[in-house]
């Protein structure tokens, strides 16, 4: 059966990653419904809605049916552990239950890296990195996780993600660069990443494929220093790297008044990154050699620069 003709339900559509994935799946010519709340509109990439959410268990049986994959890429990242609860874990639990009853026959999770807190040091395989969640929204994510895994799915964990939309990572970084008129650590630390349309490309592939089930990393295959992708967004944005140098602990300091945690900064100024050649080998898909920063992306973050 060709990818058209594989009906395939959505969560997350237009979410910073789900709407990747949308994409990706309009690119292959996949037929693809989208679970939206209210008149949010999935975007012109998708052919229909339903209109409901993972928390209105009564909307869920109109998204998966007829479809035979059920991607989903939808969750709650805020800090309200009830909602966590709530969204990522009783709303999965709920949307699993419905695609079961409809006979989807394959389903892929979007999760997060996070479930590994603070435990990766570089290179870990799937069976080997250690799932250790150091806050309630990734223990959550977790738990959903295991929900999928239970049900015969597929989970992706991707790192950091980077593109149009990102505020969490080089979104967040750029600026506090900015503000503090410095880099943050020396720029050596490997970390994985991905750009987030590759990481829709390759969520598609793994959901549309016959990839075993199991976990798989999402990201390039090669880690980068921090400090070269650093460097690479600059230059596309046409805007000067700060020259001077701070160490994280005196970064940290200077940024507690902004809200700003020594823990969020140990994700660009300690090595964080783990072997991510499964996904690329199963699907078939070439992976990009190095991250690719096009003019949407630079001037998504050039925007988060004067923002502020």
């Amino acid at each position: 059966m060709s990818d058209g003709r594989r009906a395939t339900a959505l969560t997350g559509s237009t979410g910073f990653i789900g709407s990747a994935v949308a994409e990706a799946l309009a690119q292959r010519g996949v037929e693809a419904v989208a679970l939206v709340r209210g008149a949010t509109d999935p975007g012109p990439l998708l052919q229909r809605r339903v209109v409901g959410d993972l928390t209105a268990a009564a909307t869920l049986p109109g998204l998966v049916e007829g479809a035979e994959v059920l991607v989903h890429a939808a969750s709650y990242v805020g800090s309200d552990p009830l909602r966590q609860e709530e969204v990522n874990v009783a709303g999965t639990r709920e949307l699993l239950r419905a695609a079961r009853d409809a006979g989807v026959r394959r389903i892929v999770y979007v999760s997060t890296a996070g479930v590994y807190g603070g435990s990766l040091r570089g290179g870990e395989r799937e069976a080997e990195a250690v799932v250790a969640p150091g806050s309630t929204l990734s223990a959550s994510r977790r738990r959903a996780e295991e929900l999928v895994l239970a049900a015969g799915g597929l989970v992706i964990r991707p790192h950091l993600v980077y593109g149009v939309g990102d505020r969490w990572f080089l979104g967040a970084l750029v600026p506090l660069m900015h503000t503090l008129g410095a880099r943050i650590g020396d720029g050596r630390t490997r970390i994985s990443v991905i750009d987030r349309l590759t990481l829709g490309r390759l969520v598609a592939a793994l959901a549309l494929g016959d990839a075993p089930v199991g976990v798989y990393h999402g990201a390039l295959v090669d880690p980068v220093p921090v400090g070269a992708l650093v460097e690479q967004v600059h230059r596309a944005m046409g805007v000067a790297v700060p020259q001077a140098v701070l160490d994280p602990a005196e970064a940290a300091r200077r940024l507690a008044p902004f809200g700003v945690r020594a823990s969020q900064l140990a994700l660009v100024t300690q090595d964080s990154w783990f072997d991510a050649s499964a996904a690329w080998a199963v699907t078939g898909l070439v992976p990009p050699p190095a991250p690719v920063v096009d003019a949407p992306t630079a001037a998504w973050y050039r925007s988060r620069l004067t923002a502020g």
